[in-house]
């Protein structure tokens, strides 16, 4: 009896400090191998250097440059050779560039499928593609874009002989604008019922559909992704990463976070 006594005690003691351990790790490079003995021999300013890197690593990991950028500085005004501090202003400034670079291409794709979509009159993507342009880049011109959608979908809305029909067409816009594509396939295939016209946009709300799922997917793979990186996983962080941005090519921030792991990894 007392030697099963003595085996749990031993198994509690061995949990525990397997529990204490994997916390230490979820915070790996954010923490950065300080501990509480060094602290002892620092300056009020160096640990308060110390305290801000940390808080730099934490939006550095989750993709907020420029949070990270303001501490950055607070830091290098008090130890302007602070090691640390340069190598992740200069891995941010260079993530910038990259973002940059990536969302001018990005929004040439989405101007492309614009110019097509308003070919086609398809005025679910073409003002899917306008809200996604403005979102990258609020200069760019798309007024007549958005004033040709915007005749063609009141065209539309004047041929559907009930009001019902025509509160589920605009509900199935305002889905599909929000990214509710599931929501947004159910509405039009109610119309399709009763209007052939809309048959084009079956196929293309089944595409969304899809799309819709895989989004979902990739946040998930991100969270994990996320997860690893902080714990100082780079190799299980790159994976995860890397088959989130499979799923979501156009999302700027998975692509962002595989460079931002490569780095490490160099």
């Amino acid at each position: 009896m007392m030697k099963k006594f003595l085996l749990c005690i031993c198994l509690c003691f061995l949990l525990t400090v397997s529990v204490c351990v994997e916390a230490r790790c979820d915070d790996e490079y954010i923490k950065g191998g300080i501990n509480k003995e060094e602290l002892k021999y620092k300056t009020k300013e160096q640990k308060e250097c110390i305290y801000k890197l940390k808080k730099v690593k934490k939006f550095y990991v989750n993709g907020d440059f420029d949070n990270a950028q303001l501490y950055l500085n607070e830091i290098l005004s008090i130890e302007a050779n602070n090691e640390k501090a340069n190598e992740l202003k200069n891995k941010i400034l260079l993530l910038k560039e990259k973002e940059s670079f990536y969302k001018k291409a990005l929004v040439e794709d989405y101007y492309v499928e614009l110019q097509k979509a308003i070919r086609d009159n398809n005025f679910y993507e073409g003002h899917l593609c306008i809200e996604k342009i403005k979102n990258l880049d609020s200069k760019v011109p798309l007024n007549v874009f958005n004033n040709k959608l915007t005749e063609e979908k009141e065209f539309v809305l004047s041929a559907l002989e009930k009001r019902r029909d025509k509160e589920i067409f605009l509900n199935s816009i305002d889905a599909f604008l929000n990214e509710k594509y599931q929501k947004s396939t159910r509405l039009i295939y109610k119309l399709y019922n009763k209007y052939p016209r809309f048959e084009g946009f079956v196929g293309i709300s089944r595409y969304y559909t899809i799309k819709e799922n895989n989004i979902k997917r990739a946040k998930r793979l991100y969270n994990k992704a996320i997860k690893y990186f902080k714990a100082g996983k780079l190799g299980q962080a790159k994976n995860y990463a890397e088959m989130a941005y499979s799923l979501e090519q156009d999302n700027i921030k998975l692509k962002l976070l595989v460079e931002q792991i490569n780095m490490e990894i160099i």
